[in-house]
């Protein structure tokens, strides 16, 4: 776990560092929140076994402009019943794209690259494989400069597939 959570840091840093105006601060984004949903081993895997989970997610963007932005995000599992061992980390790097419903409500899209990372060793059904990912949302956004998430997203592993239900708090400064 520290390991995946110092690289978070690092890459947090490093995207924060090439921020030199201070204008561009408001373009920066850490969110924490919930996250659950059900996943399934595919079929071409024996796909018996479901998985309820939970989890809990430190994340980063950073948007290029009020439309397009990166993200990357580090997720813990909190919670699984499953008889085959989940992946205890993962970390996701991609995009998103923003569009403004209102002055406060944005539309999100997202999607990227994600990886497992298991804590515990090995186990038949581990995947460790690099997987995708796409979601879509809602993001309240306040003057303040917090806002609320709540978003639905859809995970493919080499071995594994989920839907997951997610509740985000995230500070723009």
């Amino acid at each position: 776990m520290l390991k995946c959570l110092k690289h978070t840091i690092y890459l947090i840093s490093l995207v924060i560092s090439f921020n030199i105006s201070a204008e561009e601060w408001k373009n920066n984004a850490i969110e924490i929140g919930i996250v659950s949903g059900a996943g399934k081993i595919k079929e071409e895997f024996n796909g018996i076994e479901a998985n309820v989970f939970s989890r809990a997610f430190l994340g980063y963007r950073y948007n290029f402009n009020d439309n397009w932005g990166i993200e990357t995000q580090f997720n813990e599992y909190i919670l699984s019943f499953s008889k085959p061992s989940q992946s205890q980390y993962n970390m996701k790097i991609g995009g998103e794209f923003k569009y403004s419903a209102t002055e406060r409500l944005k539309l999100i899209i997202n999607g990227g690259l994600s990886k497992n990372f298991d804590n515990k060793g090995s186990s038949p059904h581990y995947d460790d494989s690099i997987g995708a990912y796409i979601g879509t949302g809602l993001r309240l956004e306040f003057h303040s400069g917090f806002n609320l998430a709540f978003t639905v997203g859809y995970e493919d592993f080499k071995f594994y597939r989920a839907v997951a239900y997610g509740f985000g708090l995230g500070f723009r400064f």
